[in-house]
């Protein structure tokens, strides 16, 4: 099984909260996961407080998208970072680039 390892991205610049993500086995591609690619894969607080938010939208529904975004002040409504794609290879780039956009502009 090869999994998202989110641990190994964040190092110490975050906690995990809550983590979907790395139970899925990325090695079999999206159409083998959609049953467990949910609006609630993975949060992290980060060391400045704000949240890395990961989620899949619509859940479980093949034409979906990835959603990773940072909330800062718990302000759901205006992300202060929001990117999406539907690529496991991205979404590894992406929530790489939301950790650092996050400490660059924090």
């Amino acid at each position: 099984m090869k999994s998202f390892n989110i641990q190994e991205i964040i190092g110490n610049k975050g906690k995990i909260v809550f983590d979907d993500l790395s139970t899925i086995d990325i090695s079999l591609g999206i159409e083998n996961n959609i049953d467990d690619l949910k609006e609630d894969l993975l949060q992290v607080e980060l060391a400045n407080g704000s949240v890395l938010d990961v989620g899949w939208y619509p859940s479980s529904d093949i034409e979906g998208y990835f959603s990773i975004c940072i909330i800062k002040n718990y302000d759901w409504m205006e992300p202060f970072y929001l990117k999406k794609c539907n690529q496991w290879n991205d979404l590894n780039e992406l929530v790489k680039e939301a950790i650092s956009f996050n400490l660059e502009n924090s």
